[in-house]
């Protein structure tokens, strides 16, 4: 229901509270008011139900406090009962899923000028992080900032760019044979409010995962990479994700595995 429906709704309603409730004038502008106020509680309430708390809590005890968001998608490339993982490019010896941070485009800088959005100051700004949607937010704005991320306007919403830059031009696939894939959503996650000891803030973090539907020729490409070692991916099963690259039957960890490559299980 958008803002103008809302509030229309709530004069009709009002002004019926009005006719039909006998009150004096005072009494019947109280009224009106109190309708509005709970009407517009209960849809504020409906419409974050299933994150209240932590929307209550950036508008009151977080307002002034910057929440960092990292806003990414991550593919889940599985072939039987392994998973593809891709070496990091900014962390030694980690290992983590096909994807990256979503990019705003240059149209955004009016809302992000609006909500007095600031850069991420957690990891370096470089030509290849510039326009992450991995930035900080005034927890007052946190409301409208995620409103205007779900509205998918001025910002990146393909999901190619990763997929081409991690594993075609880098050559670990032949262009050739990926001019394009299909992919679906599959489902979000979500870790609202997290305090991160690392970045010592608290963090919003959403993951968009991605499932791509290969060709048959594109299944034969990875079901061939199985055999092929290279430092530049891994394939693991789920325990080693679950233990993030601890082998517990060899008591060792020959790399690490990142904490969201979780969500791809």
């Amino acid at each position: 229901m958008n803002s103008f429906l809302l509030n229309l709704n709530i004069t009709i309603i009002s002004l019926l509270l009005i006719l039909f409730i006998k009150f004096d004038t005072f009494n019947n502008v109280l009224v009106g008011i109190l309708g509005a106020t709970l009407l517009n509680t209960i849809y504020i309430s409906y419409s974050y139900r299933k994150n209240l708390w932590s929307t209550i809590k950036t508008f009151t005890i977080y307002r002034n406090k910057e929440i960092r968001f990292s806003i990414a998608y991550l593919y889940k490339i599985k072939i039987d009962s392994k998973y593809f993982l891709i070496k990091s490019k900014r962390i030694d010896n980690l290992y983590q899923p096909v994807g990256g941070v979503y990019k705003r485009l240059p149209e955004s800088v009016k809302i992000f000028s609006e909500l007095k959005i600031l850069d991420d100051n957690c990891l370096p700004i470089d030509k290849d992080s510039e326009s992450d949607l991995r930035i900080r937010v005034s927890g007052r704005n946190v409301k409208k900032f995620i409103d205007w991320y779900k509205s998918e306007q001025d910002r990146e919403i393909c999901h190619w760019r990763e997929f081409c830059e991690e594993l075609l031009k880098s050559r670990i696939l032949n262009p050739s044979d990926f001019p394009h894939i299909q992919y679906r959503k599959i489902r979000q996650e979500k870790e609202i409010l997290i305090w991160s000891d690392y970045h010592q803030c608290y963090e919003y973090k959403i993951f968009d995962i991605i499932e791509p539907i290969f060709t048959e020729v594109q299944k034969k490409v990875f079901e061939k990479l199985i055999d092929i070692k290279d430092e530049k991916y891994e394939w693991v099963d789920e325990s080693l994700i679950k233990s993030l690259g601890h082998d517990n039957n060899k008591k060792t960890s020959s790399f690490r595995i990142g904490n969201q490559t979780n969500y791809i299980i």
